[in-house]
């Protein structure tokens, strides 16, 4: 009797670990599935010794496509296989931690991840075979961050460059207007503002006011507010943007109200998006990073991860300033 009874409780402890089993396995397959459409591998698809993937989510698809060359161009020399996971649509989209979970599913041997969110944290995650992922993250760092290397543009470094661009627009803007659209990285803005204010020297003052909303808002929302505040400012005056879809944002604004010409426009990062706007002179300069040389930094980072962590610190990446004349 007290063995049918054990086996009932086995039989239905099996069925409860297939359950478990089957929605797990869903869960990566429906990852799988949404990265499957961009997913590519470096070499000549033959075996390789490593696997190395690269991620972000589709906001930075154009960013994560150079991160990627990059990344793959200097796995050649680790012998190591190359994956790009981004979605094909915004719809698709998935967390960055889902993406670690992935990584840790598929044992890779590391990932390099690329965020805007300085709210997020990041630790390397842990394999079936009790194995960590070795994680490098560019773009935004959290101090709170565990385990993991850090790869991005000094913010101070790119307050700067931002300050220097606006002293060398004629005539100099009286007024600034810093366009802060999004919650993800206040800290980083705020930090690069103080650096534009440092820059410059007495007697150029210029306001600076900025701009508060949030991505993605609907009309009558945040982002309405700073379509009106735009069409509302004095001819002359600039505006600063700290990401590439703000710096669109800005751009499709001043062609709505017929200011292009008016308003100069500086960028941070680029995407084609904003390249389009650059070469038809509506946006003045894009300040972005060379994300190949970022993948490259990355893959070696990766590989130079040991018991005790990550060593050295590479040299900051190369801050790109492009405009219509000398873009690339």
């Amino acid at each position: 009797m007290h063995m049918k009874k054990y086996s009932g409780y086995i039989l239905i402890f099996i069925a409860v670990l297939i359950a478990a089993v089957g929605c797990f396995t869903a869960y990566y397959t429906n990852i799988i599935i949404r990265t499957a459409g961009t997913a590519a591998r470096s070499g000549d698809g033959g075996q390789r010794s490593y696997h190395l993937l690269v991620a972000g989510t589709r906001e930075d698809a154009d960013f994560l496509q150079k991160l990627y060359e990059g990344a793959a161009r200097a796995a050649e020399s680790y012998d190591a296989a190359v994956e790009l996971l981004t979605p094909t649509t915004l719809a698709q989209n998935v967390s960055i931690q889902s993406l670690l979970d992935y990584a840790a599913y598929v044992c890779a041997d590391g990932i390099i991840v690329y965020t805007e969110d300085e709210n997020i944290v990041v630790t390397e995650p842990v394999t079936v075979r009790n194995t960590n992922v070795a994680v490098a993250v560019v773009g935004t760092d959290n101090e709170k961050n565990g385990g993991v290397y850090f790869i991005g543009a000094d913010t101070a470094e790119l307050g700067h460059t931002v300050a220097r661009t606006i002293l060398g627009v004629e005539p100099r803007p009286n007024i600034i207007y810093a366009i802060e659209n999004t919650d993800k990285n206040k800290a980083t803005v705020r930090k690069m503002l103080a650096a534009v204010r440092e820059t410059f020297v007495p007697p150029y003052a210029p306001q600076i006011r900025i701009l508060s909303g949030k991505n993605g808002a609907e009309p009558g929302g945040r982002n309405q507010r700073i379509r009106s505040e735009i069409a509302e400012m004095e001819a002359g005056s600039a505006v600063v943007c700290f990401s590439a879809d703000d710096t669109v944002f800005a751009a499709q604004t001043v062609i709505d109200f017929n200011m292009t010409g008016r308003i100069t426009i500086i960028g941070l990062y680029e995407n084609s998006e904003t390249q389009k706007y650059l070469d038809r002179g509506i946006i003045h300069t894009v300040i972005s990073v060379d994300a190949e040389e970022i993948g490259e930094q990355a893959v070696a980072a990766l590989f130079r991860r040991n018991g005790n962590g990550y060593e050295g610190h590479p040299a900051a990446p190369t801050i790109r300033v492009l405009n219509g004349a000398n873009r690339r």
